[in-house]
């Protein structure tokens, strides 16, 4: 029987945000970038680009988006007071831990996704 996957969708990746879509901003991502559903970015400059040192986290991409060479593109991050699931969320840096505590200090709360085992 053939299978089919699918991707994230924003609810897989942020499990409560503030009222309002308080939690969420639009920024703006730098050129040359291939960012994914919830992979955590850093600021670089006016941009924001993939996160490259945890210590540097400050948004999580609520959307997947591709910039080309000298182009750059809006992209909708979650910024502040905010739930977010681990499994789900995309690290380029070397330590997911010290990434989460960056990203719990900005007002997200990272959480493994909670498994319910009937055995």
């Amino acid at each position: 029987m053939a299978s089919q996957t699918e991707g994230l969708v924003l609810s897989d990746v942020i499990k409560f945000e503030e009222e309002s879509r308080f939690s969420r901003e639009v920024l703006t991502l730098a050129a040359s970038q291939t960012i994914s559903m919830g992979e955590v970015l850093q600021a670089s400059g006016d941009n924001v680009v993939a996160l490259a040192s945890a210590a540097s986290a400050s948004a999580v991409a609520l959307e997947a988006v591709t910039t080309g060479v000298g182009v750059t593109s809006d992209i909708l991050c979650a910024v502040r007071h905010c739930v977010l699931t681990r499994e789900n969320l995309t690290y380029n840096s070397e330590d997911e831990d010290d990434t989460d505590a960056v990203l719990k200090a900005l007002g997200m709360v990272v959480r493994q996704n909670a498994v319910h085992d009937e055995a």
